[in-house]
Formats: structure tokens, C-alpha cells, sequence
């Protein structure tokens, strides 16, 4: 039977480890999330008004159908 009480740690968070290693973490999911909206980016909006008035789907159009 499953209980909901939480789990017991040892991390201890005020440790200079534990800050260290928490830094480096946020700084890599700041660089994941900087390439998330990398990837997002379809293109100016020139060349995404020339597709639709051409009747041709952007990339991420095409990925999704």
C-alpha cells in the first residue's frame, strides 16, 4: 500500500558541494532552454510571409503533419 510521506535525505543543500554542483546544473538548463529557442526559430518574418504567400508550410509545419 502506497503512503504518501515524503523521503528521507542526507543531501545536505548548505554544503559547498551541493552549491557547486547547483550551479553548474542551472547553468547547463539555461544552455538547453537557449537551445530549445534555437530550435524553435523558424525564420524571419520575410521568409515565412514568402512561404505562406507561395502556399508552402514553414519546417515546423511540415514536421507536425
Amino acid at each position: 500500500m502506497l503512503t504518501n510521506k515524503p523521503f528521507k535525505s542526507k543531501i545536505n543543500t548548505s554544503s559547498e558541494s551541493f552549491k557547486t554542483n547547483k550551479a553548474a546544473m542551472m547553468e547547463v538548463i539555461q544552455n538547453l532552454n537557449l537551445k530549445l529557442k534555437e530550435s524553435l526559430f523558424q525564420g524571419s518574418d520575410y521568409h515565412i510571409e514568402k512561404a505562406k504567400k507561395d502556399d508552402k508550410f514553414v519546417a515546423r509545419e511540415r514536421i507536425e503533419l
